[in-house]
């Protein structure tokens, strides 16, 4: 299962969408090409807030992870991470629709004006949701 929130970089380019974290259908509605004659085209990754996580915004504390064994050949782990928190940097400014922080316990702040549906079980120390 993907998790809040999902990108899929190819080599030169990051996507996601607005209302879904699947990398599935980001690799759809993109009209990816996951494979090609040279093998993978894609880099699956998710960044998530972590329970550590105090204030929402702390984009350089959410936690990467690549969600594949199998990479591209042009895949560098540090240029790949650096592309997508640059993405998760530009996603944020365009204002995530839906906002997965279950489980954020140190989360005293959550800003997120844009969402219509926001996700906050177990975020005992949530003091002020915007």
């Amino acid at each position: 299962m993907c998790n809040f929130a999902s990108f899929v970089l190819t080599k030169d380019r990051a996507f996601w969408l607005p209302d879904s974290d699947s990398h599935s259908e980001i690799i759809q509605k993109h009209n990816i090409h996951e494979s090609g004659s040279r093998g993978l085209n894609v880099v699956k990754v998710e960044i998530s807030p972590t329970a550590e996580l105090k204030k929402w915004h702390d984009y350089d504390k959410w936690e990467l992870t690549f969600d594949q064994d199998q990479f591209p050949e042009w895949h560098d782990p540090i240029t790949s991470e650096k592309r997508a928190r640059a993405a998760l940097v530009k996603r944020a400014k365009e204002g995530f629709t839906a906002v997965d922080a279950s489980g954020c316990t140190a989360l005293t702040q959550l800003d997120a004006p844009e969402a219509s549906t926001v996700y906050a079980s177990g975020c005992t120390a949530l003091k002020r949701k915007l």
